[in-house]
């Protein structure tokens, strides 16, 4: 069941099964509560402004890119863009005005799902083309499935992901919380969060056979293959999913601010790997003219 209702002037759509809700709004296309078990396991806003004004993004569908480029920089087809940096000398998430911060258009709602579409223009953040961002919303029994779409009228750059922050257990950190990651490689950074090398899972980034959080993370994990991509477990609550992204953004929520306690939730953005556009060896984010993007999540919640 699909339910509409007014959220600050936006829309927010109620998906519901006989055992899981959640609640999307237009602003950001965002997640802004996932019920499961009669608890809220995500970070979430009461109030359009806060979704405005923060720089955390919760539950955001964030593009065009997600993650970091280095200095902002980019190339297609041998020119040169310079991208909004919003993130000290780099490139964070789209730029200062990226889809997060958009009013999103419902195309089509129906039992179980909702679909919607925003349009980011040519030049908007640094970035060539007209790209028209989509994202359907579906739930069924005790899964959420999220896909992603997208078209340029021009070579671009796109990778999308859902920014979602998940506290299954309800406790004030989410350290604690047991993980497995589908993944023999991460890609290690420096201190600005760009990439400087790919390395084998090991010590602290074994997440293989589940372990539990006792560390801040930021990292990406390049996937061995999208079945049972990743999971996490804590208050008898579990959360795993599914996807064909390449790669897992692993952030343990150390610097969550706007209204949010440090470590009080976890992304797991499944994405592209940071700085893939200037990045040979990892997998291209370049969507080309008249081509259709398409890329899923789907979580199941037990």
């Amino acid at each position: 069941m699909v339910t509409k209702r007014d959220f600050y002037g936006y829309g927010e759509y109620l998906l519901e099964t006989d055992c899981l809700s959640v609640s999307v709004i237009t602003l950001g296309a965002a997640v802004r509560k996932i019920i499961f078990k009669n608890r809220n396991i995500v970070l979430g806003y009461d109030t359009a402004e806060e979704y405005l004004t923060t720089t955390c993004y919760p539950g955001a569908l964030v593009g065009r890119y997600a993650n970091r480029i280095k200095e902002g920089k980019i190339n297609i087809n041998g020119k040169e863009y310079s991208l909004d940096k919003n993130n000290g000398a780099n490139h964070l998430h789209g730029g200062f005005n990226g889809s997060d911060k958009k009013r999103w258009d419902v195309i089509k709602a129906d039992d179980n799902s909702v679909f919607m579409e925003c349009l980011l223009k040519d030049g908007e953040c640094g970035y060539p083309g007209n790209l028209k961002m989509g994202v359907k919303y579906t739930v069924k029994n005790n899964t959420l499935r999220i896909d992603f779409y997208g078209e340029s009228d021009a070579d671009t750059v796109y990778a999308p992901t859902t920014h979602t922050y998940f506290n299954l257990g309800g406790t004030p950190t989410v350290h604690g919380t047991v993980l497995t990651i589908n993944a023999d490689k991460y890609v290690a950074v420096d201190g600005e969060l760009i990439p400087t090398e790919v390395k084998s899972a090991e010590g602290i980034f074994d997440f293989k056979t589940g372990k539990a959080l006792n560390e801040n993370y930021d990292h990406c994990f390049i996937l061995r293959g999208g079945e049972n991509a990743f999971s996490a477990e804590a208050g008898g609550i579990k959360m795993s999913f599914d996807t064909d992204f390449p790669a897992v953004q692993l952030y343990t929520g150390e610097f969550l601010k706007d209204g949010f306690s440090k470590n009080s939730g976890f992304a797991a953005e499944p994405e592209y790997c940071p700085d893939s556009p200037n990045r040979p060896e990892f997998l291209s984010p370049l969507l080309k003219k008249g081509e259709k993007f398409c890329k899923y999540v789907e979580y199941r919640f037990e």
